[in-house]
């Protein structure tokens, strides 16, 4: 009888040691996935409309987005000066790669992903923005567009793009058009540069959805869109004109923004320094804030 009490013991015991066992071996297969996997911040969202386009404390209408997937230098700096001269009723989205993506220490990102003016969105899987073509086919697919239908209009900015505080003229200036951006020089094509652009998303949305050819969870397909154009920002541009969409003549575009067409005094800059290297220090000297494209990309 005490042998079977024992018996029964050494199984009680052996049964004891594997619950534990498994119960660490779970423990450490949690950690371990969360040390490879981070679970999102609270403030990050993923795919699904974006909590910004509806933020009523900020506007809610109006939101500036920029797609990065790399921590370039001067991510931070842009985002946070475009915040400032924009103002607090326009709401800001990052849209970036989820595996790629680490939270920076700035206080000032913090502050304003805390405030709600800003939010974060994950690009969906299979986005190749590695390449103008990507970005193009990218850009001409619906399901950017699909994240930003609450909103009025949004402006589409780049580390590679300024905005200029010595303008007496405001983003806000020009919602009552479709497309706005630095007019296309007619040596480099016709339309506005999409690089610093205030567009109409519900209009690029319908471009899209009616030009669709393949699924739109496929981001490989055969081609981009833009079959008049590689550039994603000119096939819009021919686009919308087709539509009779309310566009401004290249004198008022040109206020906007500079890029191949010069103006001296503009609201905003995209690659300035690329295309007009001999007015460096009158571009410097009007805004001298385009100081922080050097520690991005200039060109591409």
């Amino acid at each position: 009888m005490e042998r079977v009490r024992q018996a029964e013991k050494r199984v009680l015991g052996l049964r004891a040691l594997l619950v534990c066992n498994a119960a660490l071996l779970a423990l450490w297969w949690f950690t371990s996935s969360l040390s490879h996997h981070p679970r999102p911040e609270q403030d990050v969202v993923a795919l699904g409309p974006l909590p910004s386009a509806t933020d009523t404390r900020h506007g809610g209408d109006k939101v500036a987005i920029i797609i990065e997937t790399t921590m370039v230098p001067n991510l931070i700096p842009v985002m946070l000066h475009f915040a400032q001269v924009l103002g607090p009723s326009w709401n800001m989205v990052l849209f970036t790669d989820a595996d790629s993506w680490t939270m920076p220490d700035s206080a000032g990102f913090l502050r304003l992903l805390d405030s709600g003016q800003l939010r974060i969105a994950f690009l969906p899987l299979g986005a190749d923005l590695r390449s103008h073509y990507g970005v193009s086919v990218f850009l001409t697919r619906p399901w950017l567009w699909q994240q930003l239908q609450t909103a009025h209009r949004v402006l589409v900015f780049q580390v590679d793009s300024m905005l200029c505080t010595a303008s007496n003229q405001t983003v806000d200036d020009f919602l009552q058009y479709d497309l706005v951006g630095a007019p296309i020089a007619p040596d480099f094509g016709a339309g506005f540069n999409g690089g610093l652009s205030l567009r109409n998303p519900a209009l690029m949305l319908a471009v899209a959805t009616a030009t669709a050819t393949t699924d739109e969870d496929d981001f490989f397909g055969d081609a981009p869109r833009p079959g008049l154009s590689p550039f994603e920002d000119q096939w819009f541009y021919a686009r919308l004109k087709d539509r009779g969409a309310h566009l401004p003549d290249e004198a008022v575009a040109k206020t906007f923004a500079v890029e191949t067409v010069w103006y001296d005094r503009p609201l905003g800059f995209h690659q300035p320094f690329r295309f007009h290297p001999d007015k460096a220090d009158q571009i410097t000297a009007w805004c001298p804030e385009v100081g922080m494209m050097m520690a991005g990309r200039l060109a591409g």
